[in-house]
C-alpha cells in the first residue's frame, strides 16, 4: 500500500468533518441530538461538561460500520450514521 493510498482523501474528511443527525429523531420526532464518541479520548474539562450536559457519549474503543453516530435526547434512540434507528442488542439475563 502507497503512502498515498493510507492519507485520507480530501472528499472523504470533508463529508466525515460534515455528517450531522437526521432532521427529526425517527422514532419520537425530537430535534435534540448528542452524538456518540468512539474510540480512545483523553478526558478533560470540556468533555466532562459535555458529557455531564447529554451532550456526548463515550461509545467504547471497539469502532465498526454498525456503531450508532448519535442519539436522541428526548427518547434515548440510538441513531446510524445513515439516519436509521440503530438495531437493539439484545441482552441475554
Amino acid at each position: 500500500m502507497s503512502t498515498d493510498d493510507q492519507v485520507l482523501d480530501e472528499e472523504d474528511w470533508e463529508e466525515e468533518v460534515e455528517a450531522e443527525p437526521p432532521d427529526k429523531c425517527p422514532a419520537c420526532g425530537s430535534t435534540r441530538f448528542g452524538a456518540y464518541l468512539w474510540g480512545h479520548h483523553s478526558p478533560d474539562d470540556e468533555l466532562f461538561r459535555q458529557m455531564d450536559e447529554d451532550e456526548v457519549r463515550l461509545g467504547g474503543c471497539v469502532v465498526s460500520d454498525e456503531n450508532a453516530f448519535w442519539f436522541c435526547r428526548g427518547c434515548d434512540a440510538d441513531i446510524l450514521e445513515e439516519g436509521w434507528l440503530a438495531p437493539s442488542i439484545a441482552v441475554a439475563g
